[in-house]
């Protein structure tokens, strides 16, 4: 697959024209039908048009092409959550995770996926893995801070929080400080 038609199709697609996306990876399946990062890529464009059935049938495909596709099954948790469906969010990110143990990633969005069901001692499982993997991880630590802010761990809130500021993300530090907890605001 011609790298540098693939950079072109992703860069119709940031920059909003996605006829000539869907266009572009169509000729570039016509040339590769078994290569299941087209189909994603394809997916990421039609998701963006707003056909998110196309897209995940496009997803399918891949996964169809190669069962344990890390970057179908991201995608397609990615998809499943935005379309706010958590638990099949979860099972696709629970794939990925099968498929790439040492991928942070998988365990960082399946750990949203949780939180957003409600199941926050989960997610501050997968959170914490995802930091072991990761230590550098500002994503991470934030968004275990959030879970353990649900279970009513404020010290733990305020200790992932500031890690998270360490590592370059402040905004929920902030926010938290404003509303009272982790100290003062700056």
């Amino acid at each position: 697959m011609p790298v540098a038609a693939l950079a072109r199709v992703r860069a119709l697609r940031l920059l909003g024209r996605f006829e000539e996306a869907v266009a572009g990876v169509n000729r570039l399946i016509l040339r590769a039908p078994r290569s299941p990062g087209l189909f994603v890529e394809r997916g990421r464009v039609l998701y963006a048009m707003g056909a998110s059935d196309r897209a995940l049938e496009d997803c399918d495909a891949a996964l169809s092409l190669e069962p344990g596709n890390l970057e179908a099954l991201l995608a397609q948790g990615d998809m499943l959550f935005a379309l706010e469906r958590p638990a099949a969010a979860e099972a696709s990110y629970t794939r990925a995770i099968a498929a790439a143990p040492e991928n942070p990633l998988g365990y960082i969005n399946r750990g949203v996926a949780r939180d957003e069901q409600g199941r926050f001692a989960e997610a501050i499982t997968d959170f914490g893995r995802a930091i072991e993997l990761a230590p550098g991880s500002a994503t991470a630590y934030a968004n275990r801070g959030v879970s353990r802010s649900q279970t009513g761990d404020m010290a733990g809130m305020c200790a992932d929080y500031q890690r998270a500021c360490a590592l370059g993300a402040c905004r929920r530090l902030d926010d938290a400080r404003l509303m009272g907890y982790c100290g003062q605001p700056r």
